[in-house]
């Protein structure tokens, strides 16, 4: 199915005119997600002046925290959401004291979520829809200047 929101034209355009940026971006890691999320994501972060790494997979984001400095963690807790609390702690053990911090979004929204993704380790709790821009903004804060 061909997408006709112009997603991936904007995020084509933008890899295109920023490649040599991104050497000079603070670093972000998303876990998990689904492909057009992922791209909306990238799309908005990347405006704000912030790369952001993959995994599609806790362990392979452990992998990665232990080998690179990230300035926040993203997860998104709907693709799993049975396991979702205990890969946040898992995120959290590894990044251990250190203030980087871990934003979960989901679709779930109730008072009861947003509160057990905290008690789990997260610092942030963004619903979905995702407003981009907030993202954006949230992360661009939350990262020290490049």
């Amino acid at each position: 199915m061909q997408e006709s929101d112009g997603t991936a034209e904007k995020v084509r355009s933008l890899q295109q005119t920023g490649i040599e940026r991104c050497d000079m971006l603070a670093r972000v890691l998303l876990i998990g997600g689904n492909p057009r999320d992922l791209q909306l994501i990238w799309a908005a972060l990347f405006q704000a002046g912030v790369a952001l790494d993959a995994a599609t997979t806790v362990d392979d984001a452990l992998s990665l925290l232990r080998m690179t400095p990230y300035a926040a963690v993203i997860i998104d807790l709907d693709d799993r959401r049975q396991q979702a609390l205990e890969e946040c702690r898992r995120v959290r053990a590894t990044l251990g004291e250190c203030t980087v911090p871990l934003i979960a979004i989901s679709a779930w929204a109730t008072q009861e979520e947003v509160q057990r993704s905290l008690r789990a380790g997260c610092d942030y709790y963004l619903t979905k829809p995702l407003d981009l821009q907030q993202l954006g903004t949230l992360v661009r804060d939350l990262t020290p200047a490049a």
